[in-house]
């Protein structure tokens, strides 16, 4: 802590930050929000067309993290970024002041942690995390989840605190989960390098990167230390919430051993659920006024209902997880108790595995992903034999394909 001024800055925010000021607003909206289904946005109406009792509301998705796959930025500003973030104070300040006291307040094992923050949600100082006495003991992810879902929806309609929770979630998961690996063989020279690195020699680093300079031009001491992150990888799995590229191969190396196990898989669905259109939404909202038993329910207005999209995630999140079940147990014959298919199956048949995946797309909405595996399926190798043998099975193969 003693790093940081009393007033200071966190370092490296305005790294992760690309200012744009020659593309046009509604031409890029228009590009990245092009689908088969309006984006909840446009429901909202234009200026002139919202009525004059009503405030103009503008909808903002996205938050904090811009170009999260970094694909639009240059690799030099990446290694810039990373030496910039060991470089105490800095002349350049970025967005966000860090006000601090002589000790840092913890943030394991402190129950007054999130009612001091948020004294109106716990206005009795009680019911708060990880309480060291409780009978029953309780994770915090799973308790947050628990006053997410709760009658009362003064949690879920605050304007933080569920940014504030996930945050402390992905920090908990990012403790367990990253670490630096080095090879056996270079790890007593690699530490003892990095404590020998100086801090203005990493500066002069930085900025001879974001300048453009050669590596030919740099000082024996200056490649030294940049020589240093070609041997330190960091690893950052399995976090909730993040884009990190261990993650997404963490999936590929279970969709491998899948493939491993139960072979090619024979279909691959995607289930793009629109929660603004949905009567189904609108009652996990909290609208009783709509009547499922109808076969057109009425429901309330289209701007209406991108207000309530935008005001309840947690909403959208439920309602997407209703349907990928509903979907998977009725229409597919998926138990969920026993993970098999049911006897009688589904309309493709019956399902031997799946895996899915979620993504939030660029137009404020769910979707999955899901690669689903059919019991007694034959796998290419297979039906490449049975079409050389068996002339029958050759003729209805591409009787049904060109039918599909």
């Amino acid at each position: 802590m003693d790093l940081y001024p009393n007033d200071g800055y966190l370092p490296g925010i305005e790294e992760g930050v690309i200012h744009d000021r020659q593309s046009d607003v509604e031409d890029v909206f228009k590009e990245e929000t092009a689908g088969m289904s309006e984006h909840p946005a446009e429901l909202l109406g234009s200026p002139s067309e919202t009525p004059e009792s009503e405030p103009l509301v503008v909808m903002l998705e996205k938050m904090g993290v811009a170009d999260p796959k970094c694909d639009r930025m240059p690799g030099r500003l990446f290694t810039a970024a990373a030496l910039r973030n060991l470089v105490p104070g800095g002349s350049e300040l970025p967005d966000l002041v860090l006000h601090r006291g002589s000790t840092a307040v913890p943030e394991y094992g402190n129950p007054d942690l999130v009612p001091g923050m948020y004294p109106t949600l716990f206005p009795t100082g009680t019911s708060s995390f990880e309480i060291p006495n409780r009978t029953c003991a309780i994770s915090f992810k799973k308790q947050a989840g628990y006053y997410l879902d709760l009658a009362d929806r003064s949690f879920r309609y605050h304007h933080s605190f569920l940014f504030v929770v996930l945050n402390i979630i992905q920090r908990r998961a990012s403790h367990l989960q990253t670490h630096f690996t080095v090879q056996r063989s270079k790890f007593e020279t690699v530490a003892t390098k990095l404590v020998a690195v100086k801090s203005n020699v990493l500066q002069s680093v930085v900025d001879h990167l974001e300048n453009e300079g050669k590596y030919n031009s740099l000082t024996g001491e200056q490649k030294a230390a940049l020589d240093l992150l070609k041997h330190v990888n960091t690893i950052a799995a399995r976090i909730p919430g993040s884009q990190a590229g261990k993650f997404k191969v963490f999936m590929r190396n279970e969709i491998r051993s899948y493939c491993g196990f139960f072979g090619l898989p024979h279909l691959y669905i995607t289930l793009n659920l629109s929660a603004a259109h949905s009567p189904i939404f609108q009652l996990l909202f909290g609208d009783e006024t709509i009547d499922l038993s109808k076969r057109f329910p009425v429901l309330v207005s289209a701007r209406e209902r991108a207000l309530r999209l935008a005001k309840d995630p947690v909403a959208g999140a439920d309602f997407f997880n209703f349907c990928i079940t509903s979907i998977f147990r009725y229409l597919f014959g998926w138990d969920y108790d026993k993970r098999e298919s049911t006897p009688s199956g589904g309309i493709i048949g019956k399902v031997e595995a799946f895996y899915g995946s979620s993504e939030f797309t660029e137009r404020g909405i769910l979707h999955g992903h899901f690669l689903t595996w059919l019991l007694g399926g034959l796998n290419p190798a297979e039906v490449h034999d049975k079409m050389c043998d068996d002339d029958d099975f050759q003729k209805r193969f591409f009787l049904h394909s060109s039918k599909t």
